[in-house]
């Protein structure tokens, strides 16, 4: 579907130029310095999360619809990125969002050697979030690997998979790997903006 003026890219661009000192781009509004810290961090993190930048759109019998096919997309598809997904009792989404339970100090050794061989972003440092949001969409479609959907209301889904426990691992080792990897993006954009 694209980007539009307030989606993640733009967020960080916007807390991007405001670290630089420039003004804040509309359509954002953003305090201080601080602020935008603080925001760059969490989209960063954000951007890196599969159903933040994918979607996945299904008709009543739980199949795929390619909303890009149509000339208009037809809004009882949307998963709303997976928010009106149920697994068993929680939300899909969530279920991306949550960090895993072990993530830690203890685990900071780990996730720096997922971090540290990350390569260097080419380009100017002001693409580079939209690169990263690609990378991300190829990423999501292993969230999605062994899935199937059942519509259980008119805008609602269940997820189950072919096999859980596969999956649930799989999703772990996704979680990290985007963890680390946002983590050595973070530090190659903060060092960008004050080299």
């Amino acid at each position: 579907m694209g980007t539009n003026d307030h989606d993640l890219v733009a967020a960080i661009t916007a807390a991007t130029a405001v670290l630089k000192g420039k003004p804040t781009p509309a359509p954002f509004s953003i305090a201080d310095k601080k602020e935008a810290l603080f925001m760059l961090a969490h989209f960063l993190g954000d951007l890196h999360q599969p159903l933040h930048v994918s979607a996945i759109y299904l008709d009543p019998n739980g199949q795929l619809v390619d909303p890009d096919a149509a000339h208009w997309v037809d809004p009882t598809t949307d998963t709303e990125g997976g928010n009106l997904i149920h697994d068993q009792h929680s939300v899909f989404h969530a279920e991306w969002d949550a960090i895993p339970a072990d993530l830690g100090e203890a685990a900071t050794p780990a996730l720096l050697s997922v971090a540290k061989p990350q390569p260097a972003s080419h380009g100017s440092a002001e693409d580079w979030p939209a690169v990263w949001a690609s990378d991300t969409v190829v990423v999501a479609h292993d969230a999605f690997a062994g899935t199937e959907f059942r519509q259980t209301s008119p805008e609602h889904w269940s997820v189950t998979f072919d096999d859980r426990s596969a999956y649930l691992a799989s999703q772990d080792k996704i979680k990290r790997q985007q963890l680390a990897k946002a983590g050595a993006r973070l530090a190659e954009l903060l060092n960008a903006i004050w080299p």
